[in-house]
């Protein structure tokens, strides 16, 4: 129970799969808004007129008070922000920062992305306020990888290659997957979909 649960890690480690997990859990008596950013830019204004939409605020709200009107919100709320802005922007996260000291304790903050907003994280971290995960929390652990491949019958030499080759990571080990033992085992993996991936989402 804090105020804010970010979790932070590269694109393919399943963030947005994992708060959609989340939404699974959200209280009955719980309001739930997820907004996805798409990891687009996008302006505090930006962002402070579709959480006015989505709060039933309406679109006349003047400009910046959005915090102050959230303060007085007693609603139960689970605010998601699905893939946080990539591109760093100091007026959106200095915005960020006031939403989150604005928010009341009945309003939970749920943030994805692959950069760390420049917040006052370290205070909500001391407050008890904050649940970070990270890249190392959202990896495969070997013990993961073998119990996620036990039925499909794959050798030890294969999941030792298969981890060898990811590390752990999720979107890594989903295309490796398709690879064919001995490739994987001569190191010989020429995966195109990887390629393609790490080219498309991660450069």
């Amino acid at each position: 129970d804090c105020r804010l649960r970010l979790v932070l890690a590269p694109a393919g480690f399943g963030k947005s799969v994992l708060l959609g997990e989340c939404v699974r859990l959200c209280p009955s008596d719980c309001t739930l808004l997820w907004l996805n950013l798409a990891g687009q830019a996008c302006s505090a204004a930006q962002l402070e007129q579709r959480l006015a939409l989505a709060l039933g605020y309406g679109d006349t709200l003047p400009a910046g008070t959005l915090p102050e009107r959230l303060s007085e919100d007693r609603r139960r709320l689970w605010i998601m922000l699905d893939d946080y802005p990539r591109i760093p922007d100091p007026e959106l996260d200095s915005y960020l920062e006031r939403l989150l000291n604005a928010s009341p304790a009945s309003l939970n903050w749920w943030l994805s992305s692959r950069r760390r907003p420049v917040c006052n994280l370290p205070r909500l971290l001391l407050e008890g306020e904050l649940l970070e995960l990270g890249a190392q929390q959202l990896a495969f652990t070997q013990d993961e990888l073998r119990q996620w491949l036990q039925l499909s019958g794959v050798s030890d030499q294969h999941l030792a290659a298969l981890w060898t080759c990811s590390a752990g990571w999720v979107a890594a080990l989903r295309l490796l997957s398709r690879e064919g033992e001995q490739a994987l085992l001569q190191g010989a993996v020429v995966s195109r979909l990887l390629d393609e991936y790490v080219e498309h989402e991660v450069l």
